[in-house]
């Protein structure tokens, strides 16, 4: 059965049938018995599609921590292939709109497209999803959320905050610049500016480095998109966070499209995505993200993976408004899978990951930091602004 699935590459859902019980089972990850959201929210929406033939319990929708084996949680947790396990005793002795195994069958058909396809190659870690345990879970929240120590901080109020930074993306280009107008406070902000190539990438951006590496880092910063913002397809825009073994200022940039082996590099950033036009300008935000354990591109490089949220969460942020987002990146420990992926808009928990292998050796630590604007095919002018930067070992807020 495995050797059949992995030869599927189109591999969109998985439905078992059973015939022990009454429940509809979604999948869960590892020994830890963690749910992730997008295989709730999956979930949700086939036991509704059963209509009053749902199996929900008060509970809601069961899975067993202390059972391990189960076909579902491999297809889902090695796979990335939503799955579930239907179990349904009753003989059914009527039309098939009666059946919820009929009904829960039309429902996956009907959505397939929009679900995920299979990877190409098993997971041996793959992160979780687990921002709405976390919302629910107080103590979590409230460690997730414990001040830590600032380390920089930059109000962009005059040209001398660029002296902050070993590296200026496009300065030499005057598309860097202090911008007094309309800052989000203070005397100014950072303004990043991409011009018209005719369809060449095109790029600004300015590169923090720490002298001291942390295993866990946050960055908060203020973003504004301009009232034109509009990047096309491709692009990296927002602020980064990128962990580097060693004192090479540099390691891990221009590496885009190889997997990190782990005592590298890895890296991070939050951006929009607007799934090729589908999505108003400037995208939904999510985690662009580079590590050990990431998925290889069906045309066989290493491209950043998207770590989104659930889709109805995701949020397209206002262009000419200022945003607040914060991101945190909290480094494993070698030979787990116990690193941390957060991100906050406007202090409100966006996203949470859980079970991510950021590095195989201690000397990987979170070093550098970047606010960029780069456009693929850069085809006319866009700027961004950013403000209030701040750098620390714990939370910090807008």
């Amino acid at each position: 059965m495995r050797d059949l699935l992995l030869a599927r590459r189109d591999l969109r859902v998985s439905l078992d049938l059973h015939r022990s019980v009454n429940a509809l089972i979604v999948p869960q990850v590892g020994d830890a018995g963690l749910v992730d959201d997008r295989a709730h929210a999956a979930g949700i929406a086939l036991d509704e599609a059963m209509g009053r033939f749902s199996f929900r319990g008060v509970r809601g929708l069961p899975h067993w921590p202390t059972m391990r084996g189960l076909s579902l949680d491999w297809i889902w947790d090695a796979l990335g292939v939503t799955a579930f396990s239907l179990e349904f005793r009753e003989p059914i002795d009527g039309p098939p709109d009666r059946d919820p195994r009929w009904l829960a069958l039309l429902h996956l058909l009907r959505i397939a497209e929009e679900l995920p396809r299979a990877r190409r190659e098993p997971a041996a870690h793959s992160p979780v999803l687990v921002t709405a345990q976390t919302r629910a879970d107080r103590e979590e929240l409230a460690r997730l959320q414990t001040p830590g120590e600032v380390l920089f901080r930059d109000g962009f109020d005059d040209d001398a905050s660029l002296g902050n930074y070993f590296e200026l993306l496009g300065k030499d280009r005057d598309r860097i610049k202090i911008h007094t107008e309309a800052p989000h406070s203070g005397a100014g902000a950072l303004q990043l500016v991409t011009e018209d190539r005719g369809g060449e990438a095109c790029g600004a951006g300015v590169r923090l480095w720490l002298d001291k590496g942390r295993e866990c880092l946050h960055l908060r910063y203020w973003i504004r998109y301009a009232a034109d913002y509009d990047q096309g397809n491709l692009n990296h825009t927002g602020g980064s966070i990128s962990g580097v073994a060693g004192e090479d200022k540099w390691r891990g940039m221009g590496t885009a499209g190889k997997r990190p082996v782990g005592d590298d590099h890895c890296s991070t950033r939050v951006e929009g995505w607007r799934d090729w036009q589908r999505v108003p300008a400037p995208g939904f935000l999510f985690s662009y993200t580079y590590w050990m354990d990431m998925a290889r591109d069906p045309d066989g490089n290493f491209w950043g993976n998207l770590l989104m949220p659930v889709a109805v969460e995701r949020c397209v942020p206002p262009r000419d408004r200022w945003l607040c987002v914060e991101q945190r990146l909290q480094l494993n420990t070698p030979g787990r899978d116990n690193g941390e992926l957060a991100v906050w808009l406007n202090g409100e928990l966006y996203t949470h990951w859980r079970g991510l292998r950021w590095r195989s050796a201690d000397a990987l630590l979170c070093r550098r930091i970047a606010l960029d604007l780069y456009v693929h095919e850069s085809r006319r002018q866009n700027r961004v602004w950013y403000d209030d930067v701040v750098v620390s070992t714990g939370y910090i807020g807008p």
